[in-house]
C-alpha cells in the first residue's frame, strides 16, 4: 500500500513538469541558428580587444601610460544563438519572425563601459546573454514589413560579416547599427527597390535606463526617417550570396538641447537638425564560376557625410556644442564626413584574403579645437583603421582567420598634465595616436 501512495504521488507531482516540457515544442516552424566564435590578440598598447580608438603617443619626453605597454586579451563572448520563425500567413504576406543574442552582455549597461576583454578602470558584464535583434515581417510578392530591432538601412553593408575579428573594427564609419524601427521596402521593378522607414534616435539597449532613456533625441519627441533608393542585378555574376548592388540612402531627425535660461527664470530648448547621405555598394569585379570562387574578386565599402548623427556613430560621434561666449546658446554643428572601403580576393575556393580601410573626419573650427570646456581638446576629430584578414573555410561549418589592424587617431587638440589620462606628470602630449593590433579567431556555424 504503501509503494502504491509514493507512485500515485509521483505521477501527480510530474504531472506539471510533463506539461511543462511539452510546451516547449511551437505550432510553427523553427529553426535554431547561430555560431560559437572565439578570438585571441594582443595590441600594442593598454586596450582590450574591442579598440576603437588609439591613445595618444608619447610625446616630447612625457610618457603616456595607456601606450606604453602592450595587453593581451581572448573571448568567446561573440558567440551568438538565434531563432528564425515562420508563421502563418496573414493578409495575402508571408510572415516570420527572427530573435537573436550573443554573450557580450550590453544591455541595461553604458556603451561606453562594455567590452568583454577588459579596460582598465571599468566594471564590465561580459557572458551575459543579450539581445541584437527581435522583429517580425510580413512579405508579400514586391513588398516587405518589417516591425522590431534590427540593422539600419541608410549605410548599413554587410560585407564583412563573419570575416573581421574585431567586433568593433570598421565602427566609427558607420558598419551599421540596430535600433527599434517600422519599414517598409517596395520592388518598383526587378533591380529597383525603395524604402522607407522610422527609427528610434537612441540607443535603446546600452543604456543603464534601457527604453525609457531621455536624451537629446528622445527630447526632440520625432523619430529618425530613414529613405534609400537601391539597385540589384545578377548580371554580373555573383561571390557566394552577393551580386552587384548600389544604393543611395540617407536619415534626417533633429535633436532638442535644454538649458537653463539667465537668472533661474525657466528652461528653454534648441532644436538641431539631424541628417546623413551615403552611397554604399557591392561590385563582383571578378565572379566566381560554376559555385566555385578561385579567383574570384570583389570591392564594397560606403561613403558618408552629415551632422549630429547620434547613435549611428556610436562612441565616435559628436555632440552639438554652444559656441557663444556670451551663453545664448548657439549651439553649432560639426559636420563628419567618412566611410570604408574592403576588397576580398579567393586565393583557393577556401582560402581567401580581405583588406578594409575606414576613416572619419570632423570639420571642427579652431575655436572648438582649443576650448577644453567643449571637451575639444580631446574629441577624435580623424579616426582611420588599416585591416587585413586571411579566413580558411574547413568545411560551411568551420571558419579559421588572422587579422591585422592599424589604429591611428588624431585628437583635436594638444594636452597637458591631469587632462591627459596616465600621465605620470605634467608635460605636453600630442594629438595624435597609433595602435597595432594581431589576433586569430575560430568560429563554428550551426
Amino acid at each position: 500500500m504503501k509503494k502504491f501512495v509514493v507512485i500515485v504521488v509521483a505521477l501527480f507531482l510530474a504531472i506539471p513538469t510533463i506539461t511543462y516540457a511539452g510546451s516547449v515544442t511551437s505550432r510553427y516552424d523553427v529553426a535554431i541558428g547561430g555560431y560559437i566564435g572565439i578570438d585571441f590578440g594582443w595590441i600594442d598598447q593598454l586596450q582590450g580587444g574591442d579598440y576603437t580608438t588609439a591613445t595618444r603617443d608619447s610625446y616630447m619626453g612625457t610618457q603616456v601610460r595607456g601606450s606604453s605597454k602592450g595587453n593581451f586579451y581572448a573571448s568567446g563572448a561573440n558567440s551568438r544563438l538565434n531563432f528564425l520563425v515562420k508563421g502563418p500567413d496573414g493578409w495575402g504576406a508571408k510572415t516570420s519572425a527572427f530573435i537573436e543574442g550573443d554573450f557580450r552582455g550590453i544591455t541595461g549597461t553604458p556603451r561606453a563601459q562594455v567590452t568583454n576583454y577588459g579596460t582598465a578602470g571599468v566594471t564590465t558584464t561580459g557572458g551575459t546573454f543579450s539581445l541584437r535583434h527581435a522583429f517580425m515581417k510580413m512579405d508579400w510578392p514586391k513588398t516587405s514589413l518589417t516591425i522590431g530591432h534590427t540593422w539600419q538601412r541608410w549605410g548599413y553593408m554587410p560585407t564583412y560579416s563573419n570575416i573581421l575579428l574585431s567586433y568593433n573594427g570598421l565602427s566609427p564609419f558607420l558598419r551599421g547599427t540596430r535600433q527599434p524601427q517600422i519599414s517598409i521596402n517596395q520592388n518598383l521593378t526587378k533591380d529597383l527597390s525603395i524604402f522607407l522607414g522610422i527609427f528610434s534616435p537612441t540607443d535603446t539597449l546600452g543604456n543603464p535606463t534601457n527604453a525609457t532613456v531621455a536624451d537629446q533625441f528622445s527630447a526632440s519627441q520625432m523619430p529618425f526617417i530613414e529613405y534609400e533608393v537601391a539597385y540589384q542585378t545578377d548580371k554580373l555574376g555573383k561571390i557566394g550570396p552577393w551580386d552587384m548592388r548600389l544604393a543611395i540612402g540617407g536619415f534626417t531627425g533633429k535633436s532638442k538641447h535644454i538649458y537653463a535660461n539667465p537668472a533661474n527664470t525657466g528652461y528653454g530648448g534648441q532644436d538641431v537638425k539631424s541628417w546623413g547621405v551615403n552611397v554604399k555598394g557591392f561590385l563582383p569585379i571578378i565572379a566566381e564560376k560554376s559555385g566555385n570562387k578561385t579567383g574570384a574578386l570583389s570591392i564594397s565599402g560606403n561613403a558618408f557625410t552629415g551632422q549630429n548623427l547620434g547613435w549611428y556613430l556610436g562612441s565616435s560621434y559628436v555632440a552639438p556644442y554652444d559656441n557663444d561666449a556670451t551663453a545664448l546658446f548657439n549651439y553649432s554643428n560639426p559636420v563628419v564626413t567618412g566611410g570604408w572601403i574592403q576588397g576580398t580576393y579567393f586565393i583557393t575556393d577556401k582560402l581567401f584574403a580581405t583588406a578594409w580601410w575606414g576613416q572619419f573626419r570632423y570639420n571642427f573650427s579652431d575655436a572648438y579645437r582649443r576650448a577644453a570646456g567643449f571637451g575639444g581638446t580631446n574629441s577624435v576629430q580623424y579616426l582611420s583603421h588599416m585591416i587585413f584578414n586571411l579566413s580558411y573555410d574547413v568545411n560551411p561549418a568551420v571558419r579559421f582567420g588572422a587579422e591585422y589592424a592599424r589604429i591611428h587617431t588624431a585628437y583635436a587638440g594638444f594636452t597637458t598634465g591631469a587632462a591627459a589620462t596616465g600621465l605620470p606628470a605634467a608635460g605636453v602630449v600630442g594629438r595624435q595616436g597609433h595602435a597595432n593590433a594581431f589576433r586569430v579567431g575560430a568560429w563554428y556555424f550551426f
